[in-house]
């Protein structure tokens, strides 16, 4: 389940906006023939036996933009597709703060490259860095901070440093989607939460999406997927 508004009676109206995004072609052949090769395998094992998430990391990757080498070394891009759109939502904003969330290192890297050095919680910020920029967000010191929501738990407040936050990509896991959109939508959030999340037509972000609004368990999302990748 997703934080809504009926859950925070005494907040402002939550407000999500999915922007459903159409890759390149030649990213979605490449897509194509890496899902189609890569559940062809998972098949022979058993697909109640894999796991989705694990299953379908390569995929996750290349919706976002990129493709990880052997040992996660020598990222190479295949699309901008995301980043655009983060640019242009900045954009549009016209300097009103944003929390922006990631996936994977590669997504981070991606972000600074577009914005600079960008400031993030995640799994190598220290505690003292850690609180040294939630203070900077919440008196509205940064414009832009990365976020990953495996480091978003319970106790992180940054309500006051804004109310926009924009996802790459959907999160595989409801819980840690609940855990980050709360870290601004929270008592004390005075002005209206928007969150901002893109979708790449036709890939693995829309089976994460399905997971999250408990649409279907994760079997069943992994499934259909196969079944579309198979077109």
């Amino acid at each position: 389940m997703v934080v809504s508004d009926a859950d925070m009676p005494d907040l402002p109206p939550l407000n999500v906006v999915v922007t459903r995004l159409e890759l390149p072609d030649a990213a979605m052949v490449a897509y194509r023939a890496m899902a189609q090769e890569l559940f062809a395998e998972i098949e022979e094992r058993g697909i109640e036996a894999a796991s989705p998430m694990i299953a379908t990391g390569k995929c996750a990757q290349l919706a976002n933009g990129f493709l990880y080498g052997e040992g996660n070394d020598d990222p190479v891009t295949v699309h901008t597709v995301k980043i655009d759109w983060l640019r242009e939502l900045v954009e549009s904003l016209e300097g009103e703060p944003l929390l922006v969330t990631y996936e994977f290192v590669e997504d981070l890297r991606a972000i600074r490259r577009a914005f600079g050095d960008v400031p993030a919680l995640g799994g190598e910020t220290s505690t003292r860095a850690a609180g040294q920029l939630i203070e900077s967000w919440n008196a509205g010191k940064l414009p832009l901070l990365a976020l990953h929501p495996a480091s978003a738990g319970h106790g992180l407040n940054l309500q006051h440093g804004g109310a926009r936050m924009a996802w790459l990509s959907p999160s595989w896991s409801a819980e840690l989607t609940e855990q980050a959109i709360a870290r601004i939508y929270r008592p004390g959030q005075s002005r209206r939460v928007t969150i901002h999340v893109c979708v790449a037509v036709g890939t693995v972000d829309e089976m994460k999406r399905d997971r999250v609004l408990g649409k279907m368990s994760a079997q069943e999302a992994f499934r259909r997927h196969l079944e579309r990748a198979r077109r």
